[in-house]
């Protein structure tokens, strides 16, 4: 009598297993959620955001580099809270090579020093706006989901500590922020253009200018490859 539905419930089960994606869709639908949308004048860019999350935008300060647009959930009921992160990498990508390429490139350039403590399970290539973008899955110090988008000559991220094991609803928020992702025709095409002045790629660490001192805080620990550290640059002082 049973045996019909043990049988599904199993196969179910073992496809969840073997395709984590087979989860997405089986949640609350996002699109029914409501959603704002954050412009961003000075990169031109918009993306879409749950109306419930909170938005902490860059300084935008003279002088400061590689600060990040960062997203913060409300506190879940497990007392878990996510970010989903906006920024730039401060390396260019060369007009001849692939972002699968361009991917592998900075991991040498930037060293093996978290090579140990990172691990991904899936790499693939996507469309994001249009744009040629890979999407990495892995694990740091958390599961993570990241995301590099091609720019001309620049590469953008769109990181999140969501987990793709057990919180299939928050990775479907970050899903849809990430196909609402709209570059403007301002948006920046070079590291130039980004910092707004003459710019040497450093993969490996954030430059600082001026006379004020640079206090590091670390955001949080992403691969592309290997691991991505991502960095807000506050000066102190004057």
């Amino acid at each position: 009598m049973f045996k019909p539905f043990i049988r599904v419930l199993l196969l179910t089960v073992i496809l969840i297993i073997i395709y984590p994606d087979y989860a997405l869709g089986q949640e609350q639908d996002v699109t029914n959620l409501q959603w704002l949308t954050y412009a961003d004048s000075r990169f031109d860019f918009t993306i879409q955001y749950p109306m419930n999350w909170t938005v902490q935008p860059r300084s935008d300060e003279p002088g400061t580099m590689g600060e990040v647009l960062t997203f913060h959930s409300p506190s879940l009921p497990n007392g878990q809270m996510y970010d989903i992160v906006v920024g730039q990498y401060l390396y260019s990508i060369r007009a001849s090579e692939s972002l699968s390429e361009w991917t592998d490139r900075y991991n040498q350039k930037a060293g093996d020093v978290f090579d140990s403590l990172t691990s991904s399970s899936l790499r693939k290539n996507i469309q994001v706006d249009n744009s040629e973008a890979l999407f990495i899955r892995g694990a740091s110090l958390t599961e993570f989901q990241s995301t590099n988008i091609r720019r001309g000559e620049t590469v953008w991220f769109i990181w999140t500590n969501i987990r793709n094991s057990t919180d299939v609803m928050q990775l479907q928020i970050y899903e849809h922020m990430l196909a609402s992702l709209k570059f403007g025709p301002q948006s920046p095409l070079t590291l130039s253009d980004i910092s707004r002045s003459k710019f040497r790629d450093e993969p490996a660490h954030l430059p600082t200018t001026g006379a004020g001192q640079a206090n590091l805080r670390f955001i949080s620990w992403i691969s592309i490859g290997s691991m991505l550290l991502l960095i807000e640059v506050f000066f102190i002082g004057s």
